[in-house]
Formats: structure tokens, sequence, C-alpha cells
């Protein structure tokens, strides 16, 4: 696993996304499909987890997450399956400088792409924040 980016949901998966959540659903519910539109919202920001792009499902009651990714910036919760949206995939956000925090966020340390313990950043933190998270580690 590469330790020189923030991962997405295409560089730990063999199938794209929606093919990826189809086989959740088929493991749960064996016959069917789940929903293939796109609901207008709500609108899920997309944060940083040691090293990795996640969203989680907006409902708040089952905690579900999922590692997306800016290529097909969609979400599907695993868990309940966006019942809240009509059971249809929900938009992603990334923010606007997402770039920019991935540059700072891999100055810090990681074995690899799943050890990057210290490679966070949640909606609201600024760059700033970020590069002084990392002067202060000696990083800069």
């Amino acid at each position: 696993m590469r330790s020189d980016k923030i991962l997405v949901h295409s560089d730990w998966q063999d199938a794209p996304l929606a093919v990826f959540v189809l086989r959740f659903w088929q493991a749960q519910h064996r016959a069917g499909t789940p929903e293939t539109g796109l609901a207008a919202g709500p609108v899920v920001k997309a944060f940083i987890s040691e090293g990795r792009w996640v969203a989680e499902c907006p409902s708040g009651s089952d905690k579900g997450a999922l590692c997306v990714d800016h290529a097909d910036p969609r979400f599907m919760c695993t868990r309940c399956w966006n019942v809240d949206a009509g059971g249809l995939w929900l938009p992603v956000e990334f923010p606007p400088d997402r770039v920019a925090i991935e540059r700072v966020l891999v100055q810090r340390p990681a074995r690899d792409g799943w050890t990057a313990t210290h490679r966070n950043w949640l909606v609201g933190e600024t760059l700033e924040d970020l590069r002084e998270e990392n002067r202060l580690r000696g990083l800069s």
C-alpha cells in the first residue's frame, strides 16, 4: 500500500465503488440491487482519517462509514442503505483545497497507506492549522 499519498477507494479495492457496494448488498439481501440514483442531499462531507478519504452516514444512528473517492464522489451506507434519502446515493463533497491538504498530510510519517495514524483532517480545519501541526512535529 502506498504511503506517499492520501488513499481513496480505488487505491485499495479491486472493484469500482458501485460494484463494491453491490457486493455488500448481495451479501446481506441475496436478491435485487441497491438504488443507483443520486439524491439531491444531504451532501456528505469527506474528511481524512488515518490517511484515507472517508465519509460517514449522515443519519447518525448507525455510524456507517465508507472510504470514498473524488473520482466517484458518492456515498452509500452499507448499514442503513441511505434509508433517510430513499435508498439513493448521496453526493460527497471534497474540500476545494483537497490537493493542498493532501500535500501537507503526506509529510507526516506513515509505515504504509493503512498505518498513517497522524494523517487526519477534519472539515473546518485550515491549511494553516495543518501546517502548524507539522511545524510542532518538526516536519516543516
